[in-house]
């Protein structure tokens, strides 16, 4: 019951710390859209963070997603610079 809870609840707060700062920081290296590098390097972060406390690092890295989507307000689209990805066929 408390294992389950912490892997939740813990990858919930993790993405939530990590995806704060991130909202407020990304496109700050260089001006306009957050770049490829500060994207992957903020999710292997947040999920790197949680397999070494030992929650979700899955819904972690989703929730941190969610935050950064929801508060960045400086720029329309959060991870514009992703949509140039190509889904393998």
């Amino acid at each position: 019951m408390i294992g389950g809870a912490w892997e939740l609840g813990g990858a919930i707060l993790l993405g939530s710390l990590l995806g704060l700062p991130m909202s407020m920081l990304s496109g700050r290296i260089e001006a306009g859209q957050p770049t490829l590098v500060e994207a992957l390097g903020m999710v292997f972060l947040c999920a790197g963070v949680a397999i070494w406390i030992g929650v979700s690092y899955l819904l972690a890295t989703m929730t941190m997603g969610i935050v950064v989507a929801n508060f960045a307000k400086h720029h329309e689209r959060p991870f514009h610079v992703i949509d140039g990805f190509e889904w393998p066929s």
